[in-house]
Formats: structure tokens, C-alpha cells, sequence
């Protein structure tokens, strides 16, 4: 990512937070933006110049510090772990939150932060543990929603499944509803539950009713699986949900990601 994106991208998140009133996030949003930017002091006949490592140190900390003020995987969060990779710069940045979550044992956002931490290093076994402690701290639809995937991740779907579940039961939010059905429909596909799959497509539909996408996507599931009649039964109504409007001239936007390769091409092989 060039500085120039990586930058506005800051000042949109900045404004974003501020106008949210949101007012120590938004000014750490645009702290990270003054590491992009050369400093001139006025008695000063030079642009202010740093070494590489420090500027790195510098947004690395900034990027933490903005982290911390959500318990999701933030914009800030993937920033952070694109620069720490999964190196030596990841295990001190491991440590630094295992003390950091050892010092404050309450804190449900800490805790949250190391399982997507252990999570972005593929260990799904500490991340589980973290995101645990988290749901012993505040039980919420995303500590949920992290453990169903870190169990799914270990394909232990049955554990996944139930922890979907008990996220649903706590009231989540649109866009976490959402997610959830879209993940337990590809847990459904990959164990070739259609039935299963049909109603977490259902459930996604009754979210967006206008989404011609889903309905096509879902078209096109039945088609692969040999189920043609539904297949001709989901594009009939997906053209009906079109009113006679050309693709052309329609407003729809694509909001759905596809499918994850493995959920469909995983499927053959399972029992």
C-alpha cells in the first residue's frame, strides 16, 4: 500500500471517529497520519529526518494504541499485523500483549486483541484461550463469533456451529447476523447438508431481501449439487425480483464476498 492511500485512509478513519465524538481515537488517527507526513521546524534548515526502524517503531505503536480501541479486527488491527508479519517483529509483539492482558485481566478488548493476534499466527489453540477468557469477561456476539471461527478453523464444526448459535442468541448486529448465517451455510455445504444450507440461505435473504447476488449465488449451489428444479425456482425469482429492469440499469451493488474456495471444492471429500 502506497503512503499516499495508507495516509488517506488514516484521515478517513480520523474523521470518521471524530464525527462519532469518538475524540481520542480520532486523534490518534491522525497522529499516525503526522508519520507520513516530513515535519519542518522553523529554526530548522532541514526536513526532520528519523531512520526507517524508528519510523516503523513509531507507526507500530500508533497502530496499537488505535487497536485498543475496539475489540474487532479494526483496519488498525490489520495494519498492525501487515507490519509485524509473523517474524521475530510478531512474538514480541505476542509478548507485548500477553503482559499487557496478564496486567489487566478485566479487560475484555485486551483479551479479544491477543486471540486475533494468535489467530493471525495460525495459533488457534491460544486463540481460543484468549477469546474465552474474553467471553468469561463480557459475553457478546463477537466473542462468539471468534470462537466459531477459530473451532471452525480446527474443523471442529459441531463446536463452531454451537458457538454461531449462542452468538444469534444475543441479539447481534445486522452485519454480525449476516456473517454468521453466511459462515454456517458453509459449514452446511462443506458437510453437503443442503437442507442445512437452503435455510441459512433462507435466514440470509429475510436479511437483504433485494440482494439478487444472494439469490443467484444460491441458484447456482443448487445447480452444482444436481438440484435443478430449485436452481430454475431461485432464478425465476430472482427475475421477478428484478421488476423487468435490465442488469444494466439496475442499483444493486454485489455486497457479498464469494464463497471461500475450500467451502464447496472441501465438500467432495467430506463424509
Amino acid at each position: 500500500m502506497s503512503k499516499y492511500v495508507e495516509t488517506r485512509n488514516w484521515c478517513f478513519m480520523g474523521i470518521l471517529f471524530a464525527r462519532k465524538a469518538a475524540l481520542l481515537a480520532s486523534i490518534l488517527c491522525f497522529g499516525v497520519v503526522g508519520e507520513f507526513i516530513p515535519v519542518r521546524e522553523a529554526s530548522a534548515q532541514s526536513d526532520w529526518q528519523a531512520s526507517d526502524g524508528d519510523i516503523e517503531a513509531r507507526k507500530i505503536e500508533r497502530y496499537q494504541q488505535v487497536a485498543e480501541q475496539s475489540p474487532e479486527k479494526s483496519y488498525a488491527f490489520s495494519q498492525l499485523m501487515a507490519l509485524v508479519g509473523k517474524g521475530a517483529a510478531y512474538r514480541k509483539l505476542v509478548e507485548t500483549y500477553e503482559k499487557k492482558a496478564a496486567a489487566k485481566p478485566n479487560s475484555y478488548v485486551l483479551a479479544m486483541i491477543l486471540g486475533h493476534i494468535y489467530a493471525h499466527g495460525g495459533q488457534t489453540h491460544e486463540a481460543l484461550a484468549a477469546y474465552r477468557r474474553a467471553l468469561a469477561i463480557k459475553a457478546t456476539p463477537l466473542a462468539y463469533m471468534s470462537i466459531a471461527a477459530a473451532e471452525s478453523e480446527n474443523r471442529n464444526y459441531d463446536e463452531a456451529t454451537t458457538a454461531y448459535e449462542a452468538a444469534l442468541a444475543l441479539q447481534p448486529t445486522k452485519d454480525e447476523r449476516q456473517e454468521i448465517w453466511r459462515e454456517l451455510a458453509e459449514i452446511a455445504l462443506y458437510r453437503r447438508d443442503m437442507a442445512r444450507a437452503k435455510t441459512c440461505f433462507a435466514k440470509l435473504i429475510e436479511i437483504e431481501p433485494n440482494s439478487l447476488y444472494l439469490r443467484r449465488e444460491l441458484a447456482q449451489i443448487y445447480a452444482k449439487n444436481g438440484m435443478y428444479a430449485e436452481a430454475r425456482g431461485r432464478a425465476g425469482t430472482r427475475r421477478e425480483a428484478c421488476g423487468g429492469v435490465s442488469r444494466r440499469g439496475s442499483s444493486s451493488r454485489r455486497r457479498w464476498r464469494p464463497l471461500r474456495s475450500g467451502a464447496t471444492g472441501r465438500s467432495s471429500g467430506a463424509p
